[in-house]
């Protein structure tokens, strides 16, 4: 009988270990598509984590969030200027692999979110917009299209990953230089 009780015990303590965080979603799969192993070959998932936790002056940064959909996969962070009605913008600035017909493309930008919410409640957002945008903006996290702000395109090549890399960096100290400006 005490060795039922003892291989329960490690079974609970095996699931409790392997439970997500409360509050959190379950932590990243691997990569499994092929879109998903370019944004990994790339790094873009602790670049933008890097990112979102240096300070800033004007704005709040969030994320960064891993985003999939039938053609697409993307790492997004999300911002809003600070004060009390920074809410009714929010941008995101992510890194996506697009697969369009035969080519995957590689995409780095920014989009404008508009707040799509029937009512403002402060309490609510602030405790749900640390996790996710969805629930306020309405919005899945697409890469940015003509209404967006595209920084960077290119059909991708696996040979140019490293300058790819360099061109992430660049833009990232721009973005941050830019954001951080009176």
């Amino acid at each position: 009988m005490g060795d039922d009780k003892q291989k329960r015990y490690e079974d609970i303590l095996k699931r409790i270990a392997n439970r997500k965080p409360f509050g959190q979603d379950s932590v990243n799969p691997k990569p499994s598509s092929p879109r998903d192993l370019i944004l990994d070959a790339l790094n873009t998932y602790d670049t933008l984590d890097k990112l979102a936790q240096k300070p800033y002056d004007h704005i709040i940064v969030h994320g960064p969030k891993v985003r999939r959909f039938k053609t697409w996969s993307g790492v997004v962070i999300w911002y809003r200027n600070k004060g009390y009605t920074g809410y009714k913008v929010l941008s995101l600035f992510g890194v996506w692999v697009h697969q369009n017909n035969t080519s995957i493309n590689l995409i780095i930008g920014i989009r404008q979110l508009p707040y799509r919410a029937a009512v403002y409640n402060a309490e609510g957002y602030f405790a749900s917009i640390r996790n996710d945008f969805k629930l306020f903006y309405d919005d899945k996290g697409q890469p940015p299209t003509t209404d967006g702000t595209i920084l960077f395109q290119t059909v991708y090549q696996a040979k140019e990953r490293l300058a790819y890399r360099q061109t992430l960096s660049n833009i990232i100290t721009q973005w941050y230089t830019d954001v951080n400006v009176d």
